[in-house]
């Protein structure tokens, strides 16, 4: 197998900025290619505060794009929990489930890489001018939401990712359980109005639970891509 890095660099951009850009080691890109099938790899990293690259494999009569990304800092308050096995497990069910989203095409567990099928289109959802076309798009995204919440909790097998909630106060207070340690780490001055959340949301847990579905905990505009009139969920780890 070959491979090959490209880079297309700005007149602004300087050494010390090239130098920073991380590379991907001619071992884990022979794992990629293969995870694809075969070929010739070439990789461009993007210019991101978290190491992503976009990787064309090249082989005879075919190039398949594909989208890989990195964990979080370690210093990142989220990495102890939304984590890349995290990604990995929930872009898979959902690959498996046909939910428009990215496909996984691999997770390297010992380098902390997750590969993606590679879509065309772009995420900046407020940049759109056309109002026909933003409401389209916003339809569009509230169909795949919808046939997101429409599959079963069991049809993700993600047990042994995240638990599913019984109880009506495992519901409402399960992710304020978790995200609250982390919040209290950041080590951030007060905020009134998160502190009152956080005790509003504790003393009216809801006393009826309708039904239980997998949602995305950050969803709309730049945590979705679109393209023409397709639209792909992304940044699945929360």
């Amino acid at each position: 197998m070959l491979f090959r890095s490209k880079r297309v660099m700005s007149a602004t951009d300087s050494d010390t900025e090239a130098e920073a850009i991380p590379q991907l080691s001619a071992g884990l890109l022979a794992w990629i290619a293969g995870v694809a099938g075969g070929g010739e790899a070439e990789v461009t990293p993007f210019d991101h505060y978290r190491p992503l690259w976009s990787i064309d494999v090249v082989r005879p009569g075919r190039t398949v794009k594909l989208f890989a990304k990195s964990a979080r800092d370690t210093g990142s308050v989220l990495a102890a929990v939304y984590n890349l096995e995290r990604e990995a497990a929930v872009v898979k069910a959902l690959t498996d489930l046909g939910v428009p989203t990215p496909a996984f095409v691999g997770f390297h567990p010992g380098a902390q890489v997750l590969v993606l099928e590679r879509k065309p289109g772009r995420g900046d959802f407020h940049n759109v001018a056309d109002l026909d076309r933003r409401r389209r798009l916003g339809c569009r995204f509230i169909e795949v939401v919808a046939d997101l919440h429409r599959h079963r909790p069991e049809d993700f097998h993600l047990d042994a990712t995240m638990a599913v909630p019984v109880t009506d106060e495992e519901h409402a207070l399960g992710e304020l359980r978790i995200a609250e340690p982390l919040y209290d780490a950041a080590d951030l001055s007060p905020e009134p109005v998160i502190s009152f959340g956080r005790r509003w949301m504790r003393r009216n847990v809801p006393k009826r639970v309708d039904h239980t579905c997998f949602v995305q905990g950050d969803t709309g505009p730049g945590n979705f891509v679109f393209h023409d009139d397709d639209v792909w969920l992304v940044d699945l780890e929360i």
